[in-house]
């Protein structure tokens, strides 16, 4: 009796530590190519350990901590509350646009960035500018705001690899750049490009009409146009005062003294095309205590075609100012090229402003043919 209960006892235990080491030992799948190999599968083996961090990003998190811990120091010791990086971006471009300025009034700039190591890793959320009473490059402005919003930089370097060789800082991709210019009467009357591309314009708009006059094409180089004002900016026209002489076949010359004409601006082909529309040759009469002024049309008026990466959205004429508003889309620079794209802009600078003749009546200005009994002009 005794010995079969220990031979019961005996089997029990026996069974329990199968069952135990059953329980113990999962069941693993034999299978190679599994199509639940990227599940988590009950089955599978377990995922081997996570690799330790490299050197490289060990010492990127370190100095992310350190310079965050340093950066709210400095910010509580300073009492500032935006980052620091942004703060030492304005003062950069605060420099910069005073050293490209010959004249500035006065200048805000505004950087912004969550913190400084996404402004320093190139993460800019908007960059503002406003400048006023502004004259570079042959310019000047009343006022001037630039914007860019949301744009990726390539600093040069990065903070997860901080042992890999620097490289020039460059934009990541292309850059809308938004920007608004007033110009005055005399900014107009100031400013060599400005003044320079008014007057190739206005001596399109004569030599159509002179051609019209004498029934016959009159060659570019037989017509001097020399703008003197400016004379008024309001309600959308411009007055243009100018002196005009064309030569004859004989050699003798004719002269216009002080010749005064009036123009619609505006901006035509979608943003691309800068018009002086429907143009009116003044003329003066006073009598019976009053002056009258009568306008001779010419029946097509001139364009200045502008860059591929210029576009115009408005251009109003009021007040005596010209506020035009657009966007310039600023590309990567490509290093290998600076030497190239600087003779080209020297060139372009020195040649004087291309125009195309537009047809007054059109909507668009996209110069339609000339009436019946013209010449047509070249563009």
């Amino acid at each position: 009796m005794l010995s079969a209960l220990l031979g019961a006892a005996s089997a029990l235990v026996d069974g329990s530590r199968s069952a135990v080491l059953r329980r113990a030992s999962a069941p693993r799948c034999a299978a190679t190519d599994c199509p639940l190999s990227n599940l988590n599968c009950p089955f599978g083996t377990t995922s081997p350990p996570a690799p330790p961090p490299s050197a490289e990003s060990a010492v990127a998190e370190s100095l992310e901590r350190v310079a965050e811990s340093l950066e709210s120091s400095l910010q509580s010791s300073l009492g500032i509350e935006r980052p620091l990086a942004c703060v030492a971006g304005e003062a950069a471009i605060d420099a910069i646009v005073r050293a490209a300025c010959d004249e500035l009034g006065s200048l805000e700039v505004s950087v912004e960035s969550p913190t400084s190591l996404s402004l320093i890793g190139g993460d800019v959320q908007s960059v503002r500018v406003v400048a006023v009473d502004a004259a570079a490059g042959g310019l000047r402005a009343s006022s001037v705001a630039l914007s860019v919003a949301e744009a990726r930089v390539d600093p040069g370097f990065s903070v997860q690899t901080p042992f890999a060789p620097p490289r020039p800082p460059n934009l990541a991709a292309s850059v809308p750049l938004e920007f608004s210019v007033a110009f005055s009467q005399d900014d107009c009357t100031r400013s060599p490009v400005l003044f320079a591309a008014l007057q190739e314009c206005l001596r399109e708009v004569v030599r159509e009409g002179a051609s019209a006059a004498i029934g016959e094409l009159l060659p570019r180089e037989k017509l001097t146009v020399n703008l003197r004002s400016v004379e008024s900016l309001q309600a959308g026209k411009v007055v243009l005062v100018a002196d005009a002489t064309t030569t004859r076949d004989d050699g003798s010359t004719l002269a216009l003294q002080g010749m005064r004409v009036r123009t619609r601006v505006r901006v035509g082909e979608a943003g691309r095309l800068v018009v002086l529309d429907s143009p009116e040759l003044l003329s003066t009469f006073e009598g019976f205590g009053a002056t009258l002024e009568v306008g001779l049309p010419f029946l097509r008026g001139a364009g200045i075609p502008l860059p591929a990466a210029l576009t115009l959205s408005a251009l109003d004429v009021d007040g005596g100012a010209i506020n035009v508003r657009g966007r310039v889309t600023l590309e990567p620079i490509d290093y290998s090229e600076l030497a190239r794209l600087a003779d080209e802009l020297r060139a372009a600078a020195a040649a004087p402003p291309r125009t195309v003749t537009v047809d007054a009546t059109t909507a668009e200005g996209d110069g339609g043919p000339p009436p019946p009994g013209r010449p047509a002009l070249p563009a």
